[in-house]
């Protein structure tokens, strides 16, 4: 039987929203934010534009989990990941879907990223590891039955 690589948020608004990960596929996590002054850009799926400091981000995150042939892996940006939490930044985490698992970078957040209570610039997820983005807490799930 496949493993379906989800988040489930445990603790924060939309409790039980669940995000599909699909391998091969990254994804931002960010803020919603419905009262912002400030248009950011967008592309026509309704994504955050990746700034060329954010794609220099996930460049080096891959380097320092894979190598160059992680980089091959990733050809599809999925839908951003926004949660409702004001402690989250616009643009916070980064989460890319390996074929073994979850890894997640840090986009030089305001408030960081910690992985099981320990901060974190870069990690790798194992299925059971809680994911903290600003307030929001996420368990990563791998069964699709969290």
């Amino acid at each position: 039987m496949q493993h379906q690589n989800q988040l489930v948020i445990i603790d924060g608004p939309v409790h039980g929203t669940r995000f599909n990960l699909k391998p091969g596929t990254f994804r931002l996590i960010g803020r919603l934010d419905q009262t912002q002054e400030i248009t950011m850009q967008v592309t026509l799926s309704g994504d955050q534009i990746l700034t060329e400091r954010l794609q220099s981000r996930m460049q080096e995150h891959l380097n320092t989990h894979d190598g160059a042939a992680s980089r091959l892996q990733f050809d599809e940006r999925d839908n951003d990941i926004l949660l409702e939490d004001p402690a989250v930044s616009k643009s916070h985490a980064m989460i890319f879907a390996h074929p073994n698992g979850l890894s997640v970078a840090d986009l030089m957040s305001t408030n960081g990223v910690k992985v099981n209570g320990q901060a974190v610039n870069d990690a790798s997820l194992k299925p059971g590891d809680r994911l903290r983005i600003g307030k929001t807490l996420l368990l990563f799930d791998d069964t699709g039955r969290a």
